[in-house]
This record gives structure tokens, sequence and C-alpha cells, in this order.
């Protein structure tokens, strides 16, 4: 009984362990990525897209208090954590330009990144590691 339960359990994280590489390709830092976080990108990929996409946009979706700490030039701010950030976004932003997502370390704008595909916007990225990546990768922020 024992044998079966182990070969079961070897099974499955043997099936789960291929799942997660099929798809995968690295981005220009190298880091392996599937096709379904092919816009999670690294603090040199996500600035070097964002200035090189015409129309793009950039989106800051941290609490006023974390944007006082510092913040990416050109950003424009919505708070995650308001009970109409989805009806600000979809004023603000066209869903046919390329929007640009961040936030802290890389959370909020995962589920972000989520909404605002199934809201219909074609191009969304997210910078990998948020606020937090972009800080540790050296890159120019911006204080009030």
């Amino acid at each position: 009984m024992m044998n079966k339960f182990m070969l079961i359990i070897f099974l499955v994280f043997t099936l789960v362990g291929c799942d997660q590489s099929i798809g995968q390709s690295q981005n220009q830092s190298g880091e392996n990525q599937t096709e379904a976080d092919s816009y999670l990108l690294s603090p040199d990929d996500f600035e070097k897209a964002y200035k090189e996409k015409e129309g793009a946009k950039l989106l800051d979706i941290r609490t006023n208090m974390e944007v006082k700490n510092g913040y990416i030039e050109g950003m424009e701010q919505v708070d995650w954590f308001r009970g109409d950030f989805k009806s600000i976004v979809e004023n603000k932003f066209d869903k046919n330009d390329p929007l640009f997502v961040y936030c802290g370390i890389g959370g909020r704008s995962q589920g972000c990144v989520d909404m605002l595909k199934q809201a219909g916007y074609k191009e969304v990225y997210e910078l990998r590691g948020g606020m937090k990546g972009w800080e540790k990768a050296n890159k120019p922020i911006k204080k009030s």
C-alpha cells in the first residue's frame, strides 16, 4: 500500500514538473519564463519596452503612502485597493495602448494584470519584483 502511495506522489510531482517546463523561453535577461508570463519583465526589459512602445502608459497601483517614498517617472497612480479601481483605469487608459503596471513587490500587479486582460486590454506588462525590484536594479526613482 505504501509503495503505491509513493508511486502516485512521484507521478504527480513528475507531471507537475513537466507541465511547468512546457513552453518555457528566456527573456533578454536570461530568466526562464512561460508563455503565460511572457509579459512579466525584469526591470531592464520593463524600462526598455516602456520607452520603445508607442503610446505606452505607466500605471503605479500602490497606495499614496507608498508613492511618497518614490516612483517611476511618467507614472499615473491608481490605488489597487480603491473600490472603483477598475472603472478609474478603464476611463483613464485605452485598451489598445500598451500598459505597464507595477506595485510594491509584484503581488498586487499580478492580480491587476489578470483583471486588465480579462477586461480586454491588449498589451499589459508587469514589472517583475515591483518597485523593490526596480530599486534593487538601481533604476531611476523620482521623489515628490
